[in-house]
């Protein structure tokens, strides 16, 4: 603000010496050296003026650039003290998993083209079954990408994903308080086993949760607190009938990453003991053989192919129509 005075008032000089000057050589006055005298102290006035205007805006430009210069040197030195604590947190994070197994999903001993083989299969010949009245946990659980995370040097998320499809498999889908398995309890599971392309047997469980489960999860499955009050909980017992019927059968699920997350996490908190399962995801191959939905949510497709005569968001009546969208994958496959 200084500067811009001093600026000012140097002008106001200069416009006097100006005038000054004029009168000098216009009218020629007797005492002509007063006048003289004048132009000089206010020309040296207005020099001093812009010297100072000058001095005061080198200043400011030599503070700022300091104050940059200081700014950089905080952020070089908060980047440098970042750069270090993440270093060092990334090799507590390597020690801490230098003995967990891997947990890579392994890839299955067929070719890498996805090729179902199901002989004898014409979805015109699809089962339909009257639905049951209850909803899934999580309007096709978002088809989230959340993270495989490991609990404890035991907890082990591995399963297999196939490539082709066997004679005969079992659809597993899961009715959930939430989407995080560990965070959240299992309130439905449904089970529909198929073979030769038709559907031979299915099953459906409810389970009391141990908090009530919220307005959002009713609204979305239709399953309310007071019909889940005489249910089980969920137990090692229920889980082990529930391995029975899944042992050694190849599992489709829609997005069955959610599913196998909570399968395997509640088998390892239950102490039940299995080997790798053998999975396909009917969204992965949805979205290789589908493309004429807006998406690929299990809704969607159930919709638009009439894959069931139900409801959606129910586990035994989703995995109905997972089940013919198997069959109907596979005739696409084989195309």
């Amino acid at each position: 603000m200084k500067k811009i005075i001093y600026l000012i008032i140097g002008v106001l000089f200069l416009f006097l010496v100006l005038g000054g000057v004029l009168v000098v050589i216009e009218d020629k006055p007797k005492d002509a050296w007063i006048d003289v005298l004048m132009i000089i102290v206010f020309s040296t006035l207005s020099i001093l003026c812009f010297l100072r205007s000058y001095r005061l805006h080198k200043m400011h430009s030599i503070t700022k650039t300091k104050n940059n210069a200081s700014d950089n040197t905080i952020s070089t030195n908060n980047k440098h003290s970042n750069a270090s604590n993440y270093k060092k947190k990334q090799q507590n994070h390597e020690n801490f998993h230098s003995n967990l197994p891997s947990t890579n999903v392994t890839k299955s001993e067929f070719d890498t083209k996805p090729k179902f083989k199901l002989k004898n299969s014409k979805y015109s010949k699809l089962t339909k079954i009257k639905p049951t009245i209850h909803s899934e946990a999580l309007a096709d659980k978002n088809i989230s990408n959340e993270s495989e995370q490991l609990t404890s040097k035991l907890l082990d998320f591995n399963y297999t994903k196939a490539r082709t499809l066997t004679d005969s498999f079992v659809v597993l889908d899961f009715e959930t308080t939430g989407l995080k398995y560990d965070d959240n309890e299992i309130i439905q599971y449904g089970i529909a086993e198929f073979k030769g392309g038709k559907l031979i047997k299915e099953k459906s469980q409810f389970f009391k949760p141990s908090k009530p489960i919220s307005k959002r999860i009713t609204k979305i499955t239709g399953i309310t607190n007071e019909f889940l009050e005489d249910k089980p909980s969920l137990n090692k017992e229920l889980l082990e009938e529930l391995h029975a019927y899944i042992a050694n059968k190849t599992i489709v699920a829609h997005n069955a990453s959610f599913d196998m997350r909570f399968l395997l996490y509640n088998f390892y908190k239950y102490n039940i003991d299995h080997n790798k399962f053998r999975v396909i995801d009917t969204l992965k191959f949805s979205r290789k053989y589908i493309n004429e939905t807006p998406n690929h949510k299990l809704v969607t497709l159930k919709e638009h192919f009439n894959l069931d005569d139900g409801v959606s968001h129910d586990a035994l009546n989703d995995c109905r129509a997972t089940g013919n969208l198997m069959l109907l994958l596979n005739e696409r496959s084989n195309i």
